[in-house]
């Protein structure tokens, strides 16, 4: 990878599917963006890049040994972190200027790959604090930033407000799945495990940056107003039929904000929906509530969870069935 106004960089890596792992993952800005990495940091400002494929290796030889051929090629092309090299090379890496050993895009030592932290200690991004490199630098505060947003994020109250308030989403943004022929044409992110779907057409025009998501909850018993809400076949008595999911986003093409609405459609999801509006309204989801998903393990052999039935009556069945599989279960 060529820089501006500076030299190449260089990282080596591994894949039973080189077409795949280079087109649909080094080459996605959105895989990119979900699984930062200093070669990724390099990926985003390069003004060439070139790819060596150097061989095809059969599928039945052991992961270790191909962990130890890939440090292998590390070393011969210098991609690792210069103290890595240095305690690697012969001698030290005596005779090599200072400067050509700190080109390398790889941080982690490739022998540690599958092992846990425990097992291999290692500095990640905590070693390029006080790097020289500008760009090393960057990723070292992108990855702190990013420590903190996830800690932000698993705090349900300041999740919860930050949907009520339509801040910028903190999450991230995927390809839908599914078995229709149109599945993975739409984008979808997920929100206390409900899965919200939205056009292409939008996301192609955002900043991904700038993308926002607000939850506006009509007041009770009421229906939400907007067409598309009232277009989704909700029951009566289904908590979805109050909420309004609004994502916006800058326009790529003259920086104005655009919106759209989410459909809400399936039994399914107006049951994820319905959970969803209980947690926005800071109300736990109670076992014999009619059309809920219960995401916690609570049915043996169910490790996705359950949906609880349309009527009161059988939902509260659900909980002597829980007490017969499961005797840590409490109403």
């Amino acid at each position: 990878m060529r820089i501006p106004s500076s030299s190449w960089r260089r990282y080596v890596g591994q894949s039973i599917n080189c077409n795949l792992r280079v087109h649909h993952n080094h080459e996605s800005a959105s895989y990119r963006k979900s699984h930062p990495s200093l070669h990724y940091e390099y990926h985003e400002i390069a003004e060439e890049i070139f790819w060596l494929d150097p061989a095809f290796v059969p599928h039945f030889v052991p992961a270790g040994l191909l962990n130890i051929m890939e440090l292998w090629q590390a070393l011969v092309f210098r991609s690792l972190q210069e103290s890595d090299l240095k305690d690697m090379l012969p001698g030290g890496g005596r005779g090599i200027a200072d400067s050509e050993l700190g080109l390398g895009a790889n941080v982690r030592n490739l022998l540690g790959q599958g092992l846990s932290f425990t097992e291999s200690p290692d500095m990640g991004y905590y070693r390029f604090k006080n790097s020289p490199d500008p760009i090393k630098q960057a990723y070292f505060e992108k990855m702190r930033n990013r420590s903190a947003d996830r800690r932000w994020w698993s705090d349900r109250d300041a999740k919860r407000e930050s949907l009520l308030r339509g801040d910028i989403y903190q999450g991230t943004f995927g390809p839908s799945f599914g078995t229709l022929e149109r599945a993975g044409e739409d984008r979808m992110f997920t929100i206390h495990y409900a899965y919200i779907l939205f056009g292409t057409t939008f996301w192609r025009r955002w900043d991904e940056s700038t993308i926002r998501v607000k939850c506006e909850l009509a007041p009770e018993g009421e229906m939400h107003p907007h067409c598309v809400v009232r277009g989704c076949y909700f029951l009566v008595n289904d908590p979805a039929r109050r909420l309004g999911i609004r994502i916006s986003g800058i326009m790529k093409c003259n920086g104005e904000e655009s919106f759209c609405w989410v459909n809400m459609w399936g039994d399914q999801t107006t049951m994820r929906i319905n959970s969803l509006v209980d947690f926005l309204l800071d109300r736990p989801t109670d076992i014999g509530e009619p059309r809920r998903f219960l995401p916690r393990n609570l049915w043996v052999g169910r490790p996705k969870g359950i949906y609880t039935s349309k009527d009161l009556r059988d939902g509260y069945d659900y909980i002597n069935v829980l007490r017969k599989h499961d005797a840590s279960f409490e109403e």
